[in-house]
């Protein structure tokens, strides 16, 4: 979990694993960690891209990032 994101992670670690159940989201794993479900984010799930309803199989990496604005 990246930038302000990382307050919502255990002890504000940067890296950690989660037991889920079979079948969990991406989205139901980022409620899960407490982020507001109005917070817009990037979601990628092993360094590529992904949507929230994308399902997680054991091993994933899924990462977490503030969306950035800017030019």
């Amino acid at each position: 979990m990246f930038a302000e994101f990382r307050q919502y992670a255990p002890a504000g670690q940067k890296e950690f694993r989660l037991e889920l159940k079979p079948g969990a989201t991406a989205g139901q794993t980022v409620s899960r960690l407490g982020l507001p479900p109005d917070l817009p984010q990037v979601v990628l799930i092993n360094g590529r891209r992904e949507k929230p309803d994308t399902v997680l199989k054991e091993g994933d990496m899924l990462t977490l990032f503030p969306l950035m604005e800017g030019g």
